[in-house]
Parts: C-alpha cells; structure tokens; sequence
C-alpha cells in the first residue's frame, strides 16, 4: 500500500513537471517589457517600454519619481515613431530630478516650481539640458523660460532670485 502511494506520488509529480516544460514551451508566460518610460495620456498614466509601446498602467509615484511625457499621439497603444525618437533624445531630460513633465506636441518641459521651459529643437535641448539644471536654484517660480538653438536662455516672464531688491523699491 505504502509503495502504491509512493509511485502515485511520483506519477503526479512527473505529470505536473511535464505540464510546466510544455507551458514555457508554447509560450504561455506573460511577455517580459523594458521599462522606459511613463506617459500620460488621457488622464491615465501608463508605462512603455523600449520600443515605444504602452504595456501596462502606471502608479501617480511611478509618474512622480521618473518625470512623464505627455502630448504625444498613439497607434495602436503605440508612441508614433517620430515622437518615440524625440523621447529617446531627451529621455536625460525625461529622467532629470527638476523635470515633472515633458509635453512633446508643444515642446515644453514643465519643471519643479511650475517653471516653463520651451525649446525648439531636440538637440539642442539635450545639449544645454546641464546648463538650465546648474541654474535652476536660481530661478523664481513660475518663471517662463525660452532655450534657443544655440544655448541661450531668455526669460519670457519672472526672473533670478539674484536680482537686486533695490530695483523694485523705487
């Protein structure tokens, strides 16, 4: 009797491993995603993945911790291949501690403090992104500020916290 449970135990045992090399075999498991990024899109928030597709739902800490790209225009739970390549070229930017959100249509980073970035080429924001972070303590909030192709930075509206009170007395 002891022996019949003992083989019955073994047969099951051979069956349930039999079961998992044909599942991984055939594909059941869920498919592995990089994860890039987090984008917001109609009120929602979602993570893509390397390739620019959008594969699950994202948590507001997620969105809060890596920055988020809005503004872009789907295909098929798709980030246009356009959009996708500027992502790629600014995901530095994407990534920064200063950085809440990206609006890529209207190119405008929207960083800490509510301070307003607009630039007009991918590049060059990449390129001078280091710049803007050295000076960004200096910025008063809900400052507007334009970054020109050549590194340049213009205030549309605020200002340095450097500049004299002395000014505003008179």
């Amino acid at each position: 009797m002891r022996g019949l449970k003992l083989l019955f135990l073994i047969f099951i045992f051979y069956i349930l491993l039999l079961l998992y090399f044909v599942q991984e075999e055939n594909g059941f498991s869920e498919p592995k995603h990089e994860f890039f990024g987090v984008l917001k899109y109609n009120g929602r928030f979602y993570k893509y993945g390397e390739n620019g597709e959008i594969y699950a739902t994202a948590s507001l800490s997620d969105a809060a911790k890596n920055g988020f790209v809005s503004c872009v225009t789907l295909d098929d739970l798709q980030i246009s291949k356009e959009e996708f390549e500027g992502i790629e070229k600014i995901s530095s930017v994407i990534r920064s501690q200063y950085t809440s959100e990206v609006c890529l249509n209207k190119r405008v980073v929207i960083m800490l403090k509510g301070i307003m970035l607009y630039f007009h080429e991918w590049g060059s924001l990449s390129e001078y992104f280091d710049d803007i972070e050295s000076v960004f303590p200096y910025l008063i909030p809900r400052t507007r500020v334009e970054l020109s192709d050549n590194g340049k930075l213009v205030i549309l509206r605020g200002g340095w916290k450097w500049q004299s009170t002395i000014y505003s007395q008179q």
